[in-house]
């Protein structure tokens, strides 16, 4: 379990050093407030980082997703562990599919990295997570077992989503803040 939470830490630290900064104004700017691991937000809404537009006033949820030594320029989402653990898949799906309307993250960012702390950023992409969601629901996503801990996972290929639902940015065309 520390493992998983340096890992989630590390995620975090990487996105304020190297991914955000390339982003930023290309998501409207504004600054990020990080939501606590176990917070509510984060444990049933699966919100890892509001970004907030004080000048204009509004705010969204972000699901962030950061991974080091190799892009595999994909999104990835748990959807199933073997300890039976909620998944970030079974918490939006729940969200998603009730009567009523509760939160999911506003949007979805997946990034890759060379080193969590020392970078660079070697690409990233966004989009909704909704029309993720329907993605991966409609058979866009692959499923895959991880061989360590046999977390079950659906990925899906950035160049597989329609251009008009994804942003996908690479470091030659990524300026830095």
């Amino acid at each position: 379990m520390r493992a998983f939470a340096d890992d989630l830490s590390k995620s975090d630290t990487a996105f304020v050093a190297h991914v955000w900064p390339a982003i930023s104004e290309a998501l409207g700017g504004g600054r990020l407030e990080k939501v606590p691991h176990q917070h509510p937000l984060d444990r049933y809404g699966g919100v890892d980082f509001w970004q907030v537009r004080d000048d204009i006033t509004v705010l969204r949820g972000l699901a962030v997703r950061v991974q080091d030594r190799r892009a595999w320029d994909t999104f990835t989402i748990r959807k199933a562990r073997p300890s039976g653990a909620g998944t970030e898949w079974e918490k939006r799906l729940r969200a998603r599919d009730s009567a009523e309307t509760w939160l999911l993250p506003a949007l979805t960012i997946q990034a890759y990295v060379t080193d969590y702390e020392a970078g660079p950023l070697l690409s990233v992409a966004w989009m909704k997570t909704a029309d993720l969601m329907w993605h991966v629901r409609n058979g866009l996503g692959n499923d895959r077992v991880n061989g360590d801990d046999g977390v079950i996972f659906s990925y899906v290929e950035w160049t597989e989503i329609p251009a008009h639902e994804v942003t996908i940015v690479r470091p030659h065309n990524v300026r830095a803040a």
